[in-house]
């Protein structure tokens, strides 16, 4: 039976659904990508960028993969039903022209990543399989996923959770540590404040508290001290006596 190319894969007769499922998926990519950018911009500044911010990223981002895996389902076809990317898988892509000459406007659709259209890109562009190490890798994780138990993941979800409530607390210690250190130790002291407050509003302190033995009667003074006493006591009078002369006289 011979089947032309046409008849077996559907892209010749629905051009423009392809082109459709082709442009939806370019905004869905140009999205997801813009995410990654932003996101590793705050991961470059993560000091300065709020936690929930970052936070909030990684949700748009898993929205975006989200949204992109979605529309893969359908044939990336807003209006389509979903057949799991039947009209993609059956889609055939064959390069028309290759060239090892610099093109300038496939540069600027891949931002500077691809240069040229040539032998070595080409392969690697439109191969429908994954590289050996990742095909090895995807295979690790399923074996690994089908082995293990639900007794076993709910054993590790625990184990997990058990360890952030440590590493919390730990967090919250160290936390709290630093806002003791950091807390500002008095410069004053209330009692002293006080007592200087009392003593120049009420005097209190200034004045020293007579004993029951102490007595008004002065200490006898030597003889030098009382010969000093006499002179300027007669100096002193003197003094009064020239004050009321001058009075007098005027």
């Amino acid at each position: 039976m011979n089947l032309s190319v046409g008849g077996i894969f559907g892209h010749q007769q629905y051009p423009e659904r392809v082109a459709q499922a082709v442009n939806h998926i370019e905004s869905k990519a140009v999205d997801v990508k813009n995410n990654i950018e932003q996101l590793l911009f705050m991961l470059d500044l993560q000091e300065k960028v709020p936690w929930p911010d970052m936070l909030d990223k990684f949700s748009s981002l898993a929205s975006a993969m989200t949204q992109l895996q979605f529309a893969l389902k359908k044939s990336a076809l807003p209006s389509g039903n979903e057949d799991y990317g039947m009209l993609l898988r059956t889609h055939l892509l064959v390069p028309h022209r290759l060239s090892i000459e610099v093109d300038s406007n496939l540069q600027q659709l891949t931002n500077n990543r691809i240069h040229c259209w040539n032998h070595d890109v080409a392969p690697d562009y439109l191969r429908t399989k994954l590289t050996p190490e990742m095909e090895a890798d995807e295979a690790q994780i399923d074996t690994e996923k089908n082995n293990r138990t639900f007794d076993q993941i709910n054993k590790q979800i625990l184990a997990m959770n058990k360890h952030v409530e440590s590493l919390l607390s730990a967090l919250s210690e160290s936390a709290r540590g630093l806002s003791e250190l950091h807390t500002d130790t008095p410069t004053y002291n209330n009692q002293d404040t006080q007592r200087l407050v009392r003593a120049v509003v009420n005097g209190e302190g200034l004045r020293p508290t007579r004993g029951s033995g102490t007595t008004d009667n002065p200490q006898p003074q030597g003889p030098g001290s009382a010969g000093l006493t006499g002179t300027q006591s007669h100096s002193s009078r003197g003094g009064i006596v020239s004050n009321v002369q001058s009075q007098q006289r005027r």
